[in-house]
């Protein structure tokens, strides 16, 4: 598997996580994604209605 696949595996994961999460178990969803070594793009996970919400 290459960064690239692995990144976008990542993402679909936390894009899923901020779908279902809200208030303060978001932030806690926002704050692994931000945090985590191998992602370098979050504009997918910042898109999920529940995130622009918050």
């Amino acid at each position: 598997m290459d960064i690239d696949e692995k990144q976008a595996e990542h993402i679909d994961y936390f894009v899923k996580q901020a779908s279902t999460h809200n208030d303060a178990s978001l932030s806690n969803v926002v704050v692994e994604a931000t945090s985590h070594p191998s992602l370098f793009a979050f504009s997918e996970i910042l898109a999920v209605p529940n995130v622009i919400e918050v």
